[in-house]
């Protein structure tokens, strides 16, 4: 008969949005289309849908586009935050207060140090890869 159903109506009586907020950097940084397609392929396996915010390395910028994602619901957000020393960002109290899931991805700063991360251990990294230079630089296939 045609009949789609209005998901925002659905969103409204389950109370859910089923959307996850990205905050990146850049979409040209190389390191995110890697990172969106991982999140978007268990998003996608777990019903959910994405909506991708980039920040420019820009504070501002970065509280502008969180502050759309509240305003759109989101049930969760991933965010890469804009470095800056400041021990407080007023939109990170903002999504602990609302009660809104984030995970950090890459390092923390002291502003957003109550939640959960997900970041690199550089130092093991950098010497795996230089363990494994040194080792092709030898010729040995160890």
């Amino acid at each position: 008969m045609g009949y789609v159903p209005n998901i925002s109506a659905q969103h409204l009586r389950s109370g859910s949005s089923r959307l996850l907020g990205v905050v990146i950097s850049a979409a040209t940084n190389p390191i995110n289309p890697r990172l969106l397609m991982s999140l978007e392929d268990q998003a996608h396996e777990l019903g959910f849908e994405l909506v991708i915010g980039q920040t420019m390395n820009r504070a501002e910028r970065e509280e502008a586009v969180l502050k759309r994602f509240i305003r759109r619901q989101v049930d969760g957000v991933f965010i890469t935050p804009v470095y800056r020393m400041d021990q407080r960002a007023p939109i990170y109290e903002e999504l602990q207060r609302r009660g809104i899931p984030v995970v950090i991805l890459g390092s923390r700063g002291l502003f957003c140090d109550r939640f959960p991360s997900v970041e690199t251990d550089e130092l093991t990294a950098s010497a795996k890869a230089l363990a494994l230079a040194a080792l092709d630089w030898c010729g040995t296939d160890d």
